[in-house]
């Protein structure tokens, strides 16, 4: 969220006690992604971001934790990694979450194109799911053998996808919590 205290109550509202977060990964440089995290921060957590973010939003972040400059594939830990830096005008990472053989990926908001996230994905094993914005992706056939798709925020054509993909794709809201192991 982009307002000072949204997150952490929030966060409180869902039972999950700050104390237990200690790896923040963010997407990409945007306000509305970064405007609740400096109520939450202390310094025994790490915070992922992208060699290429602003030294102001470095900065401000070291007041409070450590960060971790990204740059290209990382692992963050033993079964989530980020791509790195994907995209050019606007610059984000994404994560892979091992899932089921393969990878499902969390975007953020996906500003340099869903097919540019799946592609680079794609590239460090199979994708088999898709979890986050989209933004204005509309190539709906490359979503095809994906076991599951949640478009959230920012994305254009959810009515679409939903249609598509009645089977295989589910509504996207905060608070939305993924059981990917099925149990």
């Amino acid at each position: 969220g982009d307002k000072a205290g949204l997150l952490k109550n929030n966060m409180a509202e869902m039972g999950i006690d700050v104390d237990s977060i200690d790896k923040i990964v963010i997407s990409h440089e945007h306000h509305d992604h970064t405007g609740g995290l400096f109520d939450i921060l202390d310094e025994s957590m790490k915070v992922y971001l992208l060699k290429e973010f602003s030294e102001k939003l470095k900065d401000k972040v070291r007041k409070n934790a450590k960060v971790v400059e990204v740059d290209g594939m990382q692992k963050i830990s033993e079964e989530i990694f980020t791509t790195g830096k994907i995209g050019t005008d606007i610059v984000e990472q994404s994560l892979l979450i091992d899932y089921d053989g393969g990878y499902l990926v969390l975007t953020g908001c996906a500003h340099p194109g869903l097919s540019n996230i799946l592609k680079e994905a794609s590239r460090h094993g199979e994708i088999k799911g898709v979890v986050g914005g989209f933004h204005g992706f509309d190539k709906l056939d490359e979503l095809d053998g994906l076991s599951i798709i949640v478009p959230c925020h920012c994305t254009k054509y959810k009515d679409k996808i939903r249609k598509k993909y009645p089977e295989r794709s589910m509504d996207c809201y905060a608070g939305l919590e993924l059981d990917l192991e099925g149990e």
